[in-house]
């Protein structure tokens, strides 16, 4: 979709959507894009040859955007493919599960106007789940190049580029899968200046099936590769997340949502895909600290119910289906000292949204999440014993994979490290002891 005969103060803006197997939310991200209040939008939308019902919604909007289906090379490929296509002088591009926030494109275009000199812009959005309900904002930040080695403060459907720098710096690696966007960002900020705007533009859709969900382990193994491609020293956060992660999906892989110390978020999803067992029973053993209680609904194999949960200790048990998902959801959700997480992989629950807790008081305490399936065996999801292991291991492996991953530093530069590391384990280590003694 263009309009080719726009006025000249009003600049074709391309939007490139790759799609795969997203037929159940690309209806919707279409929407987002056709009903934006700029007419100047050029919409194409690059399909990865599809198997579910993605064409059969492409088609009902082939008088308003271009589509294409058949096989490619992945997401960067697909992206590439769109941008070499694109007429327009400004470049956005929005996945199949994501979507644009009303009067988002004319406030970009108004943005670019008043800013020459930007050729790279992002602003604010909201997380929102599998149903389109909001989780939290993303956590963004001004633009400042080495802080993003450690942290990718840039939410990709928010992104505008000029035309370019695609021009310039070429086309996204079609080599990576989970990086792809926050690598391409690293390259712009090398060669051109980038801005933030402090508006709403955009929804980041979180759901079992998104790519940096499902597979979070090979997620953070190319975001850490990916850093260490393009800067000389690997950020002390960044290898405290990368090995976060690692032993998080060692001691609980078939776990989202949940830390190890013990704090849900509002949305827990547990997989059960592959469980052999012909039934199961979910056991969730914790403490609610909110005064009024909580409901959680949980939803599994199509059916959901809700539990009122009393505040103080509480112990669920429901039946299963095997080879699910269940997904435990808090109807209200509350923030500690009524501010946002300012780091989701901090070990604190202080400013962290939270629904329940799992650990209260002594750790030797045992609360747990556990699956009985239809013989009886107990498989631990989330234990009291995990925490203990995750308290004495992570420190060992932040420690190791620091020196071996920065190890061309000088000695100087990695005792200066090290001494960063030592000062942060001890506040992680208070942060530890304050939340059992709460």
């Amino acid at each position: 979709m263009s309009n080719l005969n726009r006025p000249s103060n009003n600049p074709l803006v391309t939007v490139v959507t790759p799609s795969f197997n997203q037929g159940g939310f690309i209806r919707e991200t279409i929407e987002s894009v056709l009903s934006q209040d700029y007419s100047s939008i050029e919409y194409l939308v690059i399909d990865g040859a599809s198997t579910d019902d993605t064409v059969s919604v492409l088609k009902s909007y082939a008088d308003r955007l271009f589509w294409v289906s058949e096989p490619d090379q992945g997401q960067a490929d697909a992206v590439n493919k769109g941008f070499r296509k694109a007429k327009g002088e400004i470049f956005g591009w929005l996945n199949s599960d994501d979507t644009y926030l009303p009067g988002a494109i004319r406030k970009v275009v108004e943005f670019f106007q008043s800013n020459p000199d930007i050729s790279m812009v992002y602003g604010e959005a909201y997380t929102v789940d599998a149903q389109g309900k909001i989780i939290e904002p993303y956590l963004t930040e001004e633009f400042d190049y080495q802080r993003l080695a450690e942290t990718c403060f840039i939410c990709q459907p928010t992104v505008f580029i000029r035309r370019h720098v695609f021009e310039e710096i070429g086309p996204l690696d079609i080599n990576l899968h989970y990086c792809l966007d926050y690598e391409y960002w690293m390259k712009v900020g090398k060669r051109f200046r980038i801005g933030h705007m402090p508006e709403f533009l955009a929804t980041l859709r979180l759901h079992s099936a998104a790519k940096t969900v499902a597979k979070r382990k090979e997620a953070h193994q190319e975001l850490f590769s990916t850093v260490q491609r393009h800067y000389s020293l690997v950020p002390l956060r960044t290898i405290y997340v990368y090995s976060y992660v690692n032993l998080l999906e060692k001691l609980m892989p078939a776990v989202q949502g949940l830390y190890p110390n013990g704090w849900a978020t509002s949305h827990v999803t547990i997989s059960l895909l592959g469980h052999q067992a012909r039934s199961s029973s979910l056991h969730i053993e914790g403490h609610i600290r909110k005064k009024q209680g909580l409901t959680l609904q949980l939803t599994a194999g199509g059916r959901t119910v809700e539990r009122q949960v009393p505040s103080g200790s509480f112990s669920l048990r429901e039946e299963l289906c095997a080879d699910t998902e269940v997904r435990i959801d808090t109807k209200e959700t509350t923030t500690r000292n009524g501010r946002a997480a300012s780091d989701p992989y901090s070990l604190s629950p202080e400013g962290r949204p939270f629904s329940y807790h799992l650990v209260r008081g002594c750790p030797y305490t045992i609360r747990k999440v556990t699956i009985i399936d239809d013989a009886g065996r107990e498989i631990v999801l989330f234990s009291a014993r995990l925490i203990f292991i995750f308290i004495l291991t992570l420190p060992v492996l932040i420690l190791c994979n620091t020196f071996l991953i920065n190890r061309r530093l000088s000695v100087r530069e990695q005792l200066k490290t090290a001494l960063k590391l030592c000062r942060s384990l001890l506040s992680r280590s208070q942060a530890f002891r304050k939340v059992f003694n709460s």
